[in-house]
């Protein structure tokens, strides 16, 4: 009997909670919570709803993360009742008891419901409120919005990562070096302190996940960036610390010699400490990967003997390419090398043109394929086919699902490059109509003529079409983004930054405004789905929006590094235009900050 009275109790109780989840939703459907609610009063309507609920074995399903989730917008009024965006203080308190919480993290920065920016301690005060293997998802949603700031270092890292030790910590390593928010020139400690406790077998019935070896790819040079955060080329001790504990450590030095990340001049007695002596077929396998069964064909055993000028000048001239490539293969710049000296006089073809770029670092094919095509160095009408084996040769083995974004990135610069957008003005790819053409060159023409005004006078208006009350770009708005991409990314300004300054038309004021799902105005507080509490405040926050609209399109379409690009809004404190309500006041201006 007493046994049936605790059963009965907790019946009652989950019911109660079910109850109680579903009165906050009908509550907000009908728009009977007060607006701008702070933490305490919500956490207050909240009470003691959990996601941690358990009827015998079966876990009740996240009552308190679905509450929340009604409160901040996810009801029939499609309206928040909780003032945001959240502090970070405020934040951490409302996924405290949430079991998923790094959905909900994922769910206030999709909703613009947080604080932004966002400081590494912010992020560590946050990552309270997350469970334990939850904080690299966390880490990888945050960097992929651009909400992570930049040159963490690798104590930074590791604090974010806490003691996770899983693929999520994988992920988020990816994310940073993929965004490029980590420091450069890394040391094997520092590589170390990241890598953490990171292992390439699972706890979980010893299955191979292979996370330490993927994170060691990633920090060499296998993400986005196709750069390497470690310092390289590694000497034989800190290719054998890298390699201790990975399970697939030949595969491991493979991808070390083929991407050029070992010294060379090895001894054959060195190689040895690479592997397991008693292992033969290991070693044995080592030292032909060394030797030159590699990407790049480079026996790291041998010291290249360096040509004198005049002999690289006659190679060249005879178009002996794979000789000078192999007696060359010490020079990391020397494709750069033999343009700069005028020693490369004659067209090449696309197989020379790959094999010189297959015989570099990952990190300095687009550098070095830009200063070919700059230079007219080569052979016209090319197919689609040429375009894709030089992409090809560009991108290595960095073209798998997960660095889509980087291979689309670098195709679209390839084919502009190709297409007549580079200093030599030859056309080596045809791609549009006759019209389209003229169009580039029209294009072309007024590139120049902003690049002129902007060494001048340091900034440009560009008059980039937005909807009233909107910073969604519209269509018409890609013509002057493409100029605007072109400018930013010319020899002539590449070693400045830019800012882009966001502005609106109208007068604003101090009443308050809401606006609807169709970013009209509204006096419908109960529809809106935004409001402010004047409209000077929403001037600023649009003219922030339409500022960061325009650098998210050019850091998708164009190769430019985000610590290039500032964004803010001056809201409608600065018009074009005598007329406040001139539509040519919605524009962003651009401002050239000389390095």
């Amino acid at each position: 009997m007493k046994n049936i009275s605790k059963l009965f109790i907790l019946i009652i109780t989950i019911f109660s909670l079910t109850a109680h989840s579903e009165t906050i939703k009908e509550k907000a459907d009908k728009g009977l919570f007060d607006r701008n609610l702070n933490i305490s009063q919500t956490l207050t309507i909240l009470g003691d709803l959990s996601d941690d609920a358990y009827y015998g074995n079966r876990q009740h399903e996240q009552d308190r993360d679905n509450a929340i989730r009604v409160l901040l917008g996810n009801n029939d009024t499609a309206k928040s009742y909780i003032k945001t965006p959240l502090s970070v203080e405020d934040a951490t308190a409302l996924l405290k008891g949430v079991v998923n919480n790094a959905d909900l993290v994922a769910h206030l920065t999709d909703n613009n419901q947080i604080v932004t920016p966002l400081t590494v301690d912010h992020i560590l005060q946050l990552m309270n409120g997350v469970k334990t293997h939850n904080r690299g998802w966390v880490i990888t949603n945050l960097a992929n919005k651009n909400l992570m700031p930049g040159d963490l270092t690798p104590n930074q890292v590791r604090a974010l990562l806490g003691v996770q030790n899983n693929e999520g910590a994988v992920a988020a390593i990816k994310s940073l070096t993929d965004q490029g928010l980590m420091q450069n020139d890394l040391s094997i400690a520092d590589a170390f302190n990241i890598l953490g406790d990171l292992s390439d077998i699972s706890s979980v019935g010893n299955q191979r996940h292979q996370d330490r070896d993927n994170a060691i790819r990633v920090l060499l040079g296998n993400n986005a960036t196709a750069k390497s955060y470690i310092e390289t080329p590694l000497s034989v001790d800190d290719a054998l610390a890298l390699l201790k504990d990975i399970t697939n450590r030949i595969n491991l030095v493979k991808y070390m010699a083929d991407y050029d990340l070992i010294q060379s001049g090895i001894s054959e007695s060195s190689v040895i400490e690479l592997t397991d002596s008693n292992d033969v077929k290991f070693t044995n396998q080592v030292i032909k990967i060394l030797s030159g069964e590699n990407l790049i064909k480079k026996n790291y055993f041998d010291q290249f003997v360096a040509l004198s000028e005049e002999e690289i000048k006659k190679k060249v001239i005879k178009k002996e390419f794979d000789t000078v490539i192999r007696m060359l293969q010490s020079k990391e710049n020397f494709v750069v090398y033999l343009l700069k000296h005028g020693y490369i006089t004659t067209e090449m073809t696309i197989d020379q043109v790959s094999g010189l770029l297959l015989s570099q670092p990952t990190s300095q094919r687009l550098k070095t394929f830009t200063d070919i095509v700059n230079s007219g160095l080569l052979v016209a009408n090319l197919n689609r086919s040429d375009v894709d084996i030089l992409i090809a040769a560009i991108l290595g083995n960095n073209c798998d699902a997960k660095t889509q974004q980087s291979k689309e990135q670098i195709t679209n610069t390839v084919i502009r490059l190709l297409e007549g957008n580079n200093s030599s003005s030859k056309v080596f790819f045809q791609s549009k109509t006759k019209d389209e053409v003229a169009e580039q060159e029209k294009i072309k023409a007024e590139v120049i003529e902003i690049i002129k005004v902007i060494q001048q006078v340091h900034f440009v208006d560009f008059d980039i079409v937005f909807e009233g009350n909107h910073w969604k770009l519209k269509e018409a708005a890609k013509r002057e983004l493409n100029k605007l991409g072109a400018v930013l990314t010319s020899d002539a300004l590449i070693e400045g930054s830019f800012e882009l300054v966001g502005h609106v038309s109208g007068k604003g004021g101090l009443a308050g405004v809401c606006i609807d799902s169709k970013h009209v105005y509204t006096n419908n507080k109960s529809s809106a789905k935004e409001c402010w509490s004047s409209h000077d405040e929403w001037s600023q926050v649009l003219s922030e929006r339409r500022a960061e609209s325009v650098k998210q399109y050019l850091i998708a379409n164009y190769s430019i590094n985000t610590d290039r690009l500032k964004t803010y809004g001056v809201g409608h404190s600065e018009h074009k235009f005598d007329d406040p309500d001139n539509p040519g006041n919605r524009r962003v201006e651009v401002k050239y900050i000389k390095k």
